[in-house]
C-alpha cells in the first residue's frame, strides 16, 4: 500500500519545478478547451474559468501537504478495509472537497455564474487544474514526459469528469437555492467523491483490476458528465434568451 499511495500522489520531491509544471499543464488546458466550447449559447469569461484552473491547482498543493496528516487515521491492518478508505475517504473525500472548495473560492460569488451549463465548466476546470499540478508532480517523481499521454486520456480526464458532476449538482443548489441548496451541494460531493473513490479502488488497491477502473468508472463518468452537459445546454436559451 505505501507504494500504491506514492503512485496516487509521489511525496518524495516536493513542489515540481517550473519545466515540469508547464509539461503538465498541457494536458489540462486541452481538455479545458474542450470543456470551455461545450458552453456555446453564453460562454464564461475566460478570466473566471482561469481563475477556476488556477485555484484547482492550488488545492493539489493544499493536498500534497494535508495527505500524510490524513493517512495518518488510516487502519494499521492491511487488507480491504485500509484499501477502501485511503481510497474513498484519504482520497477521494479530501481531493474531491478540495477542488469544490478551489471553485466556490473562485466564482461562488460572481455573476457570471448564472445557468446550469456554468456548474460544469467551472467543475471541470477545477478539477482539470487539480490533475494538471497532479501530473507534473508525477512527472518530476518520474521524469518520464511519455506519462503524459497515458495521463492525459485517463485520470485526467476523470478528475474533469468527477468534478463536472459536482459542480453541476453545486451549480443547481447556487441557482435554485433553498431548503434543496445543501442537500443538492452534498449529493455533488457524494457522487464525486463515489466515482473517484471506486475509480481508485480499483485502479490501485487491487491488482488486476485496472482495467474495470477505466472500463467500467472512466466511462460512467464521462456519460454522467455528457448528460449533465446535455441537460444544461438544452436549458441555456431558458436563462440567455435571444431577441
Amino acid at each position: 500500500m505505501g507504494q500504491d499511495r506514492r503512485r496516487r500522489f509521489p511525496k518524495s520531491r516536493g513542489v515540481p519545478s517550473g519545466h515540469h509544471l508547464l509539461l503538465g499543464l498541457l494536458p489540462g488546458l486541452i481538455w479545458l478547451w474542450h470543456f470551455r466550447r461545450q458552453d456555446a449559447w453564453e460562454p464564461e469569461p475566460r478570466s473566471a474559468v482561469a481563475r477556476v484552473f488556477a485555484l484547482g491547482c492550488a488545492s493539489a498543493v493544499l493536498i500534497l501537504h494535508l495527505r500524510p496528516r490524513a493517512e495518518t487515521l488510516l487502519p494499521l491492518e492491511p487488507g480491504l478495509r485500509l484499501e477502501l478508505a485511503d481510497a474513498f475517504l484519504v482520497t477521494a473525500l479530501l481531493e474531491e472537497s478540495a477542488k469544490l472548495l478551489a471553485l466556490y473560492a473562485a466564482v461562488r460569488w460572481d455573476r457570471e455564474w448564472d445557468e446550469p451549463m456554468d456548474g460544469v465548466v467551472y467543475g471541470a476546470a477545477a478539477g482539470l487544474g487539480f490533475a494538471s499540478f497532479e501530473n507534473a508532480v508525477y512527472l518530476s517523481f518520474t521524469a518520464d514526459p511519455t506519462l503524459l499521454v497515458g495521463r492525459a486520456a485517463t485520470s485526467t480526464l476523470a478528475h474533469a469528469c468527477f468534478s463536472a458532476c459536482a459542480g453541476f449538482l453545486a451549480g443547481l443548489a447556487k441557482l435554485r437555492g433553498g431548503r434543496a441548496a445543501v442537500p443538492m451541494f452534498l449529493a455533488g460531493l457524494a457522487l464525486a467523491t463515489l466515482l473517484h473513490g471506486s475509480y481508485d479502488a480499483l485502479l490501485l488497491a487491487r491488482p488486476g483490476l485496472g482495467l474495470a477502473a477505466l472500463l467500467l468508472v472512466l466511462p460512467a463518468s464521462l456519460v454522467l458528465t455528457s448528460l449533465a452537459l446535455r441537460w444544461a445546454r438544452a436549458r441555456s436559451p431558458l436563462y440567455h434568451p435571444r431577441g
